[in-house]
């Protein structure tokens, strides 16, 4: 029996028998076409074979073996280490199960412990890691607490709002130890200290300006002097005044009062004038500070006669009036004559479109009246500074 031609081929396709292929042998009959593609195949693949374990033991030979990276394949040694950092070693079933064995005796993640059973934690200090507790506080000296943000913000806010250091508040810082003393400015950022006296402090202490100046005696109606009397349109003075009553008040109650008013009774000056004092002018003679003075009476009636010029029995001369003050009747020896002498005797008039009559006659007649007079006015209620 003749051999197979083999050649180092790969046959990409083996051909198959059909039924009706004819038994033909010999070295191209087709009996043998699928023996000698197997053989083909074979001896390509005992080739590539053989050459593949020479060229691995060229290279074991060699020693020229590529380590294995994070990046790239190759070899690498084993190692057992469970506190290794190596990245180029590989860990042995030893290592991962001491590793597995250590994560079993621990607690998983979700579980959660009392703080009482948690134990070996250091704390933290200006030295050493370590827990620590938050602290909101603003105030504390601590060194051991960690403060949270909202101490932060607190303390951004509060400095956030200052003023930036500078000279003036240097010169101001070195005078904050000084005991009842202001702090004044001299100029080019430098400060100085005043007293602050009882005064001052008593100032200071006051509620609002109107205080102030109520202490400083320049409140309202402060710039009349005490004892003044003025015009006021209401029954009820203000706080610090009085209604010029003819009241009587002491020393005690007020001093200032007091010394312009040395008898201690205030004028009444209900339904009365005000006239200027005479001081020696003569136009008001006779005159003292505070004196009162009557209203100058007219006489109404100067003539009366009977059957004189007239058809009745009677006529009366003289001045009628209206709207009058008061009225006063008038009796002999009540009141002066035209040349100032006092009217009480009988006094024969002067023939006068002859009409003769007694002046004396209007008065016992009572036809005579005396009468005040006044200027038109506005009735406002006067009242004096106490204080």
């Amino acid at each position: 029996m003749g051999n197979l031609n083999e050649t180092e081929k790969w046959e990409e396709n083996i051909y198959q028998l059909e039924t009706s292929d004819p038994v033909l042998g010999g070295a191209d009959g087709i009996s043998n076409r699928a023996p000698r593609q197997l053989a083909n195949r074979t001896k390509w693949l005992k080739k590539k074979t053989e050459e593949a374990a020479q060229s691995l033991a060229e290279h074991v030979r060699s020693r020229n073996h590529p380590d294995a990276t994070l990046t790239a394949k190759g070899f690498t040694q084993l190692s057992s280490a469970t506190n290794s950092t190596s990245e180029t070693l590989a860990a042995t079933p030893k290592a991962v199960k001491a590793a597995y064995d250590l994560a079993a005796g621990k607690a998983p993640v979700s579980h959660t412990h009392p703080w009482s059973q948690i134990t070996g934690v250091p704390a933290a200090s200006l030295t050493a890691k370590g827990t620590v507790q938050l602290s909101s506080a603003i105030n504390s000296t601590s060194e051991i607490l960690a403060a949270t943000p909202k101490a932060v913000k607190a303390a951004y806010d509060l400095a956030n709002g200052k003023q930036p250091a500078d000279a003036t508040l240097t010169a101001l810082a070195g005078l904050a130890t000084a005991a009842d003393r202001l702090p004044y400015f001299t100029g080019a950022d430098r400060a100085a200290l005043a007293t602050l006296t009882a005064i001052g402090r008593a100032i200071i202490a006051k509620g609002s300006i109107k205080d102030v100046l109520n202490y400083l005696g320049l409140g309202e109606g402060s710039a009349l002097p005490v004892g003044v009397p003025v015009p006021w349109p209401t029954a009820t003075p203000p706080a610090g005044w009085l209604q010029c009553d003819g009241r009587a008040f002491t020393k005690e109650q007020y001093p200032v009062l007091a010394r312009v008013y040395p008898t201690l009774r205030l004028p009444d000056l209900r339904g009365e004038f005000i006239r200027g004092w005479d001081d020696g002018r003569k136009v008001d003679t006779g005159r003292k500070l505070l004196s009162a003075q009557g209203a100058t009476l007219l006489r109404t009636a100067m003539l009366d006669y009977y059957n004189q010029d007239t058809t009745g029995t009677s006529g009366i001369v003289g001045m009628g009036f209206n709207n009058e003050d008061s009225i006063t009747d008038l009796r002999e020896g009540s009141f002066k004559m035209p040349d100032g002498t006092t009217f009480s005797d009988p006094v024969m008039a002067m023939s006068d479109n002859g009409m003769q009559a007694t002046i004396l006659t209007s008065i016992r007649s009572g036809y005579a009246k005396g009468i005040t007079v006044r200027p038109r006015s506005i009735a406002l209620n006067y009242i004096v500074r106490a204080v």
